[in-house]
C-alpha cells in the first residue's frame, strides 16, 4: 500500500497499475492505493524514499 497526493499516484500510475482498496475500513485506508506489476528495484526506490523520509531530522537531510 501507498499514501501519496494524487500528482504522486499519476507518477507511479505511469509505471505500475495502481488499484483503490476494496471496502477500505479507515481513513487512511481510502486515501491509499495497491500497486502491481513494479519490479524489485522500482519496490526498494520506493522504500530507500520513504525511509528516507520517515527518519528524517531536519529539512535539509533529504537526499534523493
Amino acid at each position: 500500500m501507498i499514501l501519496l497526493p494524487n500528482a504522486g499516484l499519476k507518477q507511479i500510475s505511469n509505471h505500475v497499475q495502481v488499484h483503490n482498496i476494496m471496502r477500505p475500513t479507515t481513513v487512511y485506508e481510502r486515501e491509499c492505493a495497491i500497486f502491481d506489476g513494479a519490479n524489485d528495484s522500482l519496490i526498494q526506490r520506493l522504500a530507500d524514499v520513504r525511509n528516507a523520509v520517515l527518519m528524517i531530522e531536519d529539512e535539509g537531510e533529504l537526499d534523493i
